[in-house]
């Protein structure tokens, strides 16, 4: 029992955790064997416990440096581990990038500082540290050499802080791509109305833009729509593409001709005016223009080998055996028409889809936004997805990443989505984790890290039908995924948001504020102590403030207590005393808000308010309190400013709610056109800077 009580410590299985609430809970040792088993380890065969033991806790120590080294550019310290025999030696360090020679070091281990130590059969190792000369942010290759003893690893040099570009306080606004309407689309918002977007919010003030994760999604399926629950992180949805803005489109008549007679349908112009999306519409119509723009591109340009056709071949060269796999796997979908299933035509619309994203960056930073586009990197991926299978070795199966019990999610939740391992991935270098990083910071300005707290830790819950809300928390290599985090936001000039909402440990708090990435707020649950709204002064400076997102109601639906009466029809209560709590508390926060805002107006401004007031009165005017704060980035939701009633996701539903398919009221030209309120605002972001 004392081994595998080890090797719940070694692999990070938690054993306790505060709740919400503050309280301290308990996960019950059945449930923490429960995942170890997932892990891989069979717990009834002690001898394999035991080597795993050895393995994660004693075989380190006999290596001088670890496959993959950090190094801090704050100190240049690199540690390295010797044992009793070698303290008198000297070692030698080879530092190269590129397999070009950077510097050497050598030195006498007895100089060198110690900093740890372990025992071992009655040996002791030590832990020591090497003062290296300073290198420049970035990867590098380290060979060590104490003696006739070789070794060598991996050697990350890391920035103490994330990038930074945002001076000044700013604004901009969030929103669901998708969502956006506009009369030359499919029914869905694709590239063209992002620019649209980017046109007229920059033209009232906006310095960015933060989108839905792009990931690629399910093309045989695409009624599978949750942007957080995509195939493959690496790459984007097709879906988003501006047909008519593919440059083969010019030269296509049959493409022009089918365009324009889906566009002229009565089903897709009834379609466009519902309230909801109809994604296999959308795909069948848009594949069916993509094909055709395809089989052209192929003939003018393949056996020409044209300019065009190089940058095509170029595109998939640079992004290796990843995009031949995603290709390969989305042809061997069973439900995908024939004759899409070409890996060629699944890697062109890769292209276009990326090509029209950059150029969407591109036409923000011509419109002076300060960040422009804001990407969002969801934490998981779906199990039966291609980021799964090409690495099945680092994802758990049979157990999903959630949340644990709170006040919104009583069961706890439950995301269906596999988590990564952590030792395997350590084991690997972290290079999914780089990849991932790297890929959706390509494009943009900032990337906004969904769940941020999963660089420390991840909720898992069991898959077990019988009991679908065991779960427990497990530990990653912290310090080092903030490393390259930090590391690859320099390299991409990426300023970065971690979103913590909800249960978050005081370490996550205390190292995003340290290395300089921006919290998230959401104004819903800024209250203190006494459960009233905090003063404006209270805010924190470095981090990203909105009254609402895309899991929360929207401010028209909260002030109308919609919300609560959608969830109620839905039986999302348990008990009708739920419902009622949830309406008394609205109430009681209402009121909160209204004495809020009557404290923070300016009385030159506007009347006292009232319950009476306007949603859209109240909404304005709490917005511009929150833009004269000291907090550097405000956010405004495109569906407040839609007055949209409707949610955009319901958490806890999958069946029960059309969750991300709701479209917008508004053309983005309609949301933008009151010019006072965006000059009240403008102007409160300049105050007090």
């Amino acid at each position: 029992m004392q081994s595998v009580e080890q090797l719940l410590y070694l692999q990070g299985i938690g054993q306790q955790y505060t709740g919400y609430n503050t309280e301290k809970i308990i996960i019950s040792n059945d449930v923490r064997r429960c995942f170890l088993t997932a892990c891989g380890y069979n717990l009834d065969d002690s001898a394999s416990i035991n080597e795993a033991n050895f393995q994660l806790d004693v075989a380190p120590w006999f290596k001088i440096i670890n496959p993959t080294s950090f190094i801090s550019s704050c100190d240049f310290l690199l540690k390295l581990r010797v044992n009793e025999s070698q303290l008198n030696s000297r070692i030698t360090c080879q530092i190269y990038q590129n397999t070009q020679h950077v510097i050497e070091h050598i030195a006498d281990i007895s100089t060198l500082k110690e900093i740890g130590n372990y025992h071992y059969n009655n040996e002791c190792f030590r832990e020591i540290v090497l003062k290296i000369t300073s290198l420049e942010i970035g990867y590098y290759q380290i060979n060590v050499a104490i003696d006739d003893i070789h070794q060598s690893g991996d050697l990350i040099v890391y920035p103490e802080k994330a990038y930074q570009s945002i001076d000044n306080k700013v604004w901009g606004v969030s929103l669901q791509l998708y969502s956006l309407r506009g009369d030359d689309n499919y029914g869905i918002g694709d590239f063209n109305d992002l620019r649209q977007t980017i046109m007229y919010s920059s033209k009232r003030g906006a310095d960015f833009i933060l989108i839905n994760p792009l990931h690629a999604l399910f093309d045989d399926d695409p009624e599978r729509a949750s942007p957080y629950s995509p195939s493959d992180r690496l790459f984007l949805n097709p879906l988003y593409i501006h047909i008519q803005d593919i440059p083969d489109f010019e030269h296509c008549a049959d493409a022009q001709t089918l365009l324009k007679s889906h566009l002229l349908s009565s089903d897709l112009k009834k379609h466009k005016n519902d309230v909801y999306i109809n994604y296999q519409l959308i795909t069948t119509y848009k594949y069916h223009v993509f094909y055709l723009l395809f089989n052209h591109f192929i003939k003018q340009h393949c056996a020409a080998k044209t300019a065009y056709f190089k940058l095509f071949t170029d595109f998939k060269t640079d992004h290796g055996v990843s995009i031949k796999q995603y290709c390969e796997w989305v042809c061997a979908l069973d439900n995908i028409d024939s004759n899409y299933k070409d890996p060629d035509f699944i890697a062109y619309l890769q292209w276009q889809t990326q090509l029209q994203f950059e150029q969407c960056q591109q036409y923000s930073k011509q419109c002076n936004m300060t960040i422009g586009l804001i990407r969002d990197l969801a934490v998981g991926c779906a199990q039966d997805g291609n980021e799964f299978l090409q690495n099945e070795c680092l994802f758990i199966k049979n157990v999903s990443i959630g949340a644990p019990p709170d006040p919104w999610a009583s069961e706890g939740q439950n995301w269906g989505l596999p988590p990564m391992e952590p030792v395997t991935l350590k084991n690997t270098g972290f290079k999914h984790y780089i990849d991932l990083l790297q890929s959706n910071m390509k494009h943009c300005g900032a990337l906004r890290i969904d769940h941020v707290m999963a660089l420390l830790r991840l909720w898992w819950c069991t898959l077990d039908t019988n009991d679908l809300n065991k779960g427990c928390y497990v530990y990653y290599p912290f310090n080092e995924m903030l490393a390259l985090l930090k590391l690859e936001s320099h390299l991409n000039k990426c300023v970065i948001f971690g979103e913590d909402l909800g249960v978050v440990p005081a370490e996550i708090k205390s190292a995003l504020d340290e290395s300089d990435i921006y919290s998230n707020l959401l104004f819903y649950f800024e209250k203190n102590h006494v459960d009233e709204f905090i003063s404006p002064c209270e805010f924190k400076t470095h981090a990203m403030l909105m009254i609402a997102n895309h899991d929360v109601p929207t401010f028209m639906a909260w002030w109308h207590q919609s919300d609560i009466t959608l969830r109620n029809n839905l039986k999302l209560f348990e008990t009708q005393d739920e419902c009622c709590e949830a309406i008394s508390q609205r109430n009681s926060d209402k009121l909160k808000l209204i004495s809020w805002l009557n404290q923070y107006i300016s009385q030159t401004d506007i009347a006292e308010f009232t319950l009476d007031s306007s949603h859209r009165e109240i909404y304005q005017n709490l917005l511009t309190i929150l833009a004269q704060s000291k907090v550097k980035v405000v956010t405004i939701q495109l569906d407040d400013l839609d007055d949209n009633e409707l949610p955009i996701n319901i958490p806890g539903t999958d069946k029960a709610y059309p969750n991300w398919r709701r479209r917008l009221s508004h053309k983005p030209s309609e949301l933008f056109s009151d010019n006072s309120f965006f000059n009240h605002l403008n102007q409160a972001r300049k105050h007090n800077e």
